[in-house]
């Protein structure tokens, strides 16, 4: 049985996102980031969600700002791939690449430490029909250097793709700018 994984997005800071994701079937709510918690648990409020954990992307103040407070308030879990970057942050599990299950220096391992999910890590280049081939609940669009111009050339029209398939499409960081790219908006490099 797959599960159905609902996603809630909403403004967050005056210039960012906040994202939470949730599996009915076993409760488990998470947020992606954590840029401010009053807005973050006004959100879990609205939706009747309980916090279980924190996925951070960064340690930046406007990705983790809230992680302290958050899990002081809630007792979540924090996940992410340093553990040196994030005050209470867990190692996630690892994420399939091929065969064999390995654990990633930068990105936020999602795997089954969240909601059940398995992560397949696909390259920039991947095409949507090889994304969509593997059947994906969701696409999760992540960050990573490079300038979102030059990357958009090739992943914007495959992103339009994925967007199109109906598929629920999310990005962090650049993914975002990806995101907006193939809906036809302008980014610039910083």
């Amino acid at each position: 049985k797959v599960s159905t994984l609902q996603i809630h997005q909403f403004a967050c800071l005056d210039d960012n996102y906040g994202y939470l994701l949730h599996d009915p079937d076993s409760g488990l709510t998470a947020c992606i980031d954590s840029p401010d918690a009053e807005t973050i648990e006004r959100e879990l409020t609205g939706q009747n969600w309980k916090l279980d954990y924190i996925l951070n992307t960064h340690h930046h103040a406007d990705h983790a700002g809230g992680n302290l407070a958050l899990k002081a308030r809630t007792g979540c879990s924090i996940v992410g791939a340093r553990a040196v970057l994030f005050p209470g942050v867990v190692l996630g599990r690892g994420v399939r690449v091929g065969e064999e299950t390995v654990l990633h220096p930068h990105v936020v391992l999602y795997d089954r430490v969240v909601v059940g999910a398995r992560c397949i890590v696909l390259p920039a280049t991947a095409t949507a029909e090889e994304a969509l081939a593997h059947k994906p609940d969701g696409i999760l669009l992540s960050n990573g250097p490079g300038d979102p111009a030059a990357t958009g050339k090739y992943a914007a029209p495959q992103i339009k793709k994925l967007i199109d398939s109906g598929k629920p499409v999310m990005g962090v960081c650049l993914g975002h700018q990806m995101l907006g790219l193939a809906l036809g908006a302008k980014t610039l490099k910083m």
